[in-house]
């Protein structure tokens, strides 16, 4: 039986045909690649600057709270202990008020403080503590748990700025902030955080972050 040998004209066809082939199926997987990235569902990565929300509300061997609990209700009931200037009653106003605004909570100003007033603000010392003489900007002190300590809420708290230290602008302001923050539940962010007053030490920043009010919506 006598073989023809193959066709120089034929081999060369058949390898246009497998180039040919790998092209097509090289395209489709860039064109399914970016399909997936054009809709691929917007999933944030973790990072260091996660937020924390919350706690067991335990006790502080102080005899506060030792980390951010939650708050009893969205109403945050809000009062001075004592009078304060307007330079600064107006900033812890200003700063409930964009709590209000910016989330689902609302607050409602008492001009003295009761049983059932969640905050009461002080300047540079409450009767739990006293920042003067320190470092430390301001606290936010559970003074009496809901349920007893570590159920997780806190029916009233001393909210502390030290203005001898802030003064009563950005830094005040800021702060101001921040301790409200706790009171809802927020812990601390990293400085590399953008846009919080969540973040410790000096700022000027007086929001949360786009992150921190959807966890703020979506528990009160």
């Amino acid at each position: 039986m006598i073989v023809a040998p193959a066709s120089p004209l034929g081999g060369a066809h058949t390898r246009r045909s497998r180039l040919a082939a790998a092209a097509v199926v090289l395209l489709l997987a860039s064109a399914l690649a970016l399909m997936s990235l054009l809709f691929a569902p917007n999933v944030p990565s973790a990072s260091a600057d996660d937020v924390s929300f919350g706690s067991t509300c335990s006790q502080h061997t102080s005899g506060y709270n030792a980390a951010p609990c939650f708050a009893d209700d969205a109403n945050m009931d809000f009062c001075t202990a004592v009078p304060w200037d307007s330079t600064y009653g107006n900033v812890f106003m200003a700063r409930m008020a964009y709590l209000d605004s910016a989330t689902d909570m609302y607050d409602t100003y008492t001009a003295t403080c009761g049983a059932q007033t969640d905050i009461g603000g002080w300047l540079n010392s409450s009767k739990e503590i006293d920042l003067r003489g320190s470092t430390v900007l301001g606290a936010a002190l559970c003074t009496k748990p809901l349920g007893g300590w570590g159920n997780g809420k806190c029916d009233q708290g001393s909210l502390v700025v030290h203005s001898a230290l802030t003064g009563s602008g950005a830094q005040f302001a800021k702060t101001m902030c921040h301790e409200i923050g706790h009171f809802t539940g927020l812990w601390h962010y990293s400085s590399s955080n953008p846009g919080s007053c969540m973040v410790s030490g000096a700022s000027s920043l007086t929001t949360y972050s786009t992150a921190e009010r959807a966890l703020i919506n979506g528990r009160y």
